[in-house]
């Protein structure tokens, strides 16, 4: 995903940046003359695996989990970008990754043609002066012993900013520009509720007027009532400023209210991106579809989302090819065969449950007595029939024939037997090679199969 989200950018702002980057004594830093301001290329972040020394001893090769495993996009000047997914997906860590606090196992991302990384590592400084971080909880990320006026002062005195009283202005005016009072800057965060202490954190983000401000939840943790109230700042915030924004969130809503631009992630990649407008109007993956559908509407009691599997894989080992075959309800079918695609999704949920060893004839037999049900070849396969809802007659005879030899030997007590004997015929393309990007319109693109 090599495409610009955009790629308009303002020439006397970039000329305005040149003077504003120049290095203080090390770490020199290119200025752009054209094309967006943050490029992210393949960029990945891998943990290893927290598991107890015995299993690290007797591995060879440490697991590791693919928190952020090869994302690209980029962002141009004025831009707000959402990105959005469950909790897991990996978009926290994208963040921290891309303000230096956090090193990539691979790839690199860049800002104003230099890259992060060895920026933070040669004028830790001069990076922090053009991008600030605000964190999820406002509480964890201000110091109790300081007062507010300090608390935002604070990233002034660091970086040299004018002397005190010019400080002290700038303090002021950035807690109005915050929605607080000059009156309640020598009092002290605990004495703030939750939503003047986000703004707290907001205000000490950007009295440096950053060059990119990256936002991770930053309504989460307050209330429904002081949420929009924060909202309703950033907007303002965002078009005063003119700012160049990131935002971290799950919550869909926030996305669609804040940003222009939206970048959709499962388990650690991008499923899809693009305008606002093109992601909430004519969303393209399924995962994203998905996500749309899972917001709850008035009026409307069908949960369309029910028809997804719940199951989301671990992140240490994510599927090969598309990571959200195993959950997608419009799974492709091989091509061999006929199906139905509630058939089709059916037999593969029970094809990925044996290879998982989540289904063998232990727990088919266990179920059996749990319901004193006889345990005969007829009950038992009927119980897994019924919990598949796998037809007794399928629409291709030729796939019927398969599914019945693996429902027998799965009976017979040969779970190993009746996941090869599917395995290789009832093979989907989703599964077998990563989606490539696709481009659904201008500014629009999807990584999907099926596209």
């Amino acid at each position: 995903m090599t495409d610009n989200i955009s790629q308009s950018t303002d020439q006397t702002s970039l000329d305005t940046q040149q003077q504003s980057l120049s290095p203080e004594s090390k770490g020199e830093v290119r200025s752009v003359t054209h094309g967006p301001i943050l490029e992210v290329n393949d960029l990945k972040k891998h943990y290893i695996d927290s598991t107890g020394i015995v299993d690290r001893i007797r591995s060879s090769t440490p697991g590791r989990v693919h928190a952020v495993d090869g994302v690209s996009f980029t962002v141009s000047r004025g831009d707000t970008v959402g990105i959005v997914g469950e909790s897991g997906c990996g978009k926290s860590t994208l963040a921290e990754t891309l303000v230096g606090l956090k090193k990539p196992t691979s790839g690199n991302a860049t800002l104003f043609e230099n890259d992060i990384h060895e920026w933070v590592d040669q004028n830790r400084k001069r990076f922090a002066r053009n991008v600030q971080f605000v964190f999820q909880d406002p509480s964890s990320s201000l110091d109790p012993k300081m007062t507010i006026r300090e608390l935002i002062r604070e990233p002034l005195e660091v970086h040299n900013v004018g002397t005190r009283d010019h400080q002290n202005g700038l303090v002021e005016d950035t807690i109005t520009k915050v929605g607080l009072s000059v009156d309640q800057l020598d009092r002290y965060s605990s004495e703030l509720s939750g939503g003047q202490r986000q703004r707290v954190g907001i205000a000490r983000a950007i009295v440096l007027e950053p060059q990119l401000l990256v936002l991770d939840e930053p309504t989460s943790a307050l209330d429904v009532s002081v949420q929009a109230q924060i909202l309703n700042l950033l907007k303002e915030i965002q078009e005063d400023l003119d700012l160049t924004t990131l935002i971290i969130s799950h919550d869909i809503s926030v996305i669609r209210y804040l940003c222009n631009k939206v970048l959709v992630m499962y388990l650690g990649k991008v499923a899809e991106m693009g305008t606002t407008e093109n992601i909430f109007n004519n969303p393209s993956h399924p995962y994203t579809k998905t996500l749309l559908e899972s917001v709850p509407k008035v009026g409307e009691t069908d949960a369309k989302y029910d028809e997804v599997n719940p199951n989301i894989p671990s992140p240490r080992n994510p599927p090969d090819g598309c990571r959200f075959h195993t959950r997608c309800p419009v799974v492709i079918p091989p091509d061999d065969f006929e199906f139905e695609q509630n058939e089709w999704r059916a037999i593969f949920d029970y094809k990925l449950d044996l290879r998982s060893s989540k289904l063998t004839y232990k727990k088919i037999a266990s179920m059996a007595d749990q319901q004193g049900i006889e345990k005969n070849k007829a009950n038992m396969m009927e119980l897994v029939r019924d919990q598949y809802a796998l037809k007794e007659t399928l629409s291709d005879s030729a796939a019927q024939k398969i599914l019945t030899e693996s429902l027998t030997d799965l009976i017979e007590g040969e779970t190993d037997s009746a996941y090869q004997t599917i395995a290789e015929v009832f093979q989907s393309p989703c599964e077998q090679k990563t989606p490539s990007s696709s481009a659904v319109t201008d500014d629009h693109e999807a990584f999907c199969h099926l596209n």
